[in-house]
């Protein structure tokens, strides 16, 4: 019997991961929400069988953490040891996102004011929209760890469980979606000043300058680094979080 569970739980996993992808991509508004209500049903049954977020055991995890192929995520699995273990109870890529968005909070968030960067006009303007949009993402973030606690204690009523799934399976889609759409618009800019600082280098005035922090601030990585460094290292983030996500780039 024990046997027969692992092999049906392994089927609805691989089932589940490739209703994903095909959200992932699904531009029609009608296949995403029929790909919606079955992995609401998907998630249904993988929760009546005490396995809706711990969808791999720990060695598995270890075994696929990434390295090679995205070397900012396996950094950070390190150096955010407290978040990540706060987070495990969820999907993997559910925490590349919180390991991400948080490695941008923490680092280069803080760099994107004029006393940090010294741009022109329209590059300034264009600054200040990148607050807004990731505070924006930082609450649907949080907003879906605190449903996904709220399943896994089994704070709701059972009559509307399959609801509740559907609302987190959206939630889950829309967290991928904002992130993809954030990283691919901070790296159009980043790669737009860093172009502009190997040729003509008028749109970031201080480039050459290097970065000072006190040393209360959070910034770790950035402080003794030149501007155009610290963009650099921006730019590597939002490529890779990109690379991650893996969503066609149909936002534009």
């Amino acid at each position: 019997m024990e046997d027969y569970d692992e092999g049906k739980s392994s089927e609805i996993e691989q089932r589940i991961k490739k209703l994903q992808g095909k959200l992932k991509s699904s531009q029609n508004v009608f296949n995403r929400k029929s790909i919606v209500e079955e992995l609401s049903k998907l998630e249904q049954e993988r929760l009546s069988s005490g396995n809706l977020f711990s969808d791999t055991d720990q060695s598995e995890r270890a075994a696929d953490s990434p390295t090679e192929e995205f070397p900012v995520l396996a950094q950070l699995r390190e150096h955010y040891a407290r978040l990540l273990s706060q987070v495990k109870a969820q999907e993997k890529d559910v925490q590349a996102v919180f390991l991400y968005t948080q490695y941008f909070d923490d680092e280069f968030l803080g760099m994107l004011t004029e006393r940090k960067l010294k741009l022109d006009v329209k590059f300034s303007l264009e600054r200040e929209v990148f607050y807004n949009l990731f505070s924006e993402l930082a609450r649907k973030r949080d907003d879906y760890l605190a449903e996904a606690r709220r399943i896994h204690a089994g704070d709701y009523s059972k009559s509307y469980e399959e609801d509740i799934l559907r609302r987190l399976v959206e939630m889950r889609h829309n967290l991928f979606i904002d992130s993809d759409r954030f990283f691919r618009r901070l790296g159009r800019f980043t790669d737009a000043l860093v172009e502009d600082i190997d040729g003509e280098g008028i749109l970031c005035q201080n480039a050459e300058e290097r970065l000072e922090y006190d040393v209360i601030d959070r910034e770790k990585v950035l402080p003794g680094r030149t501007v155009k460094e610290a963009l650099r290292m921006l730019g590597e983030l939002c490529d890779e979080v990109v690379d991650y996500l893996d969503i066609p780039d149909f936002q534009r």
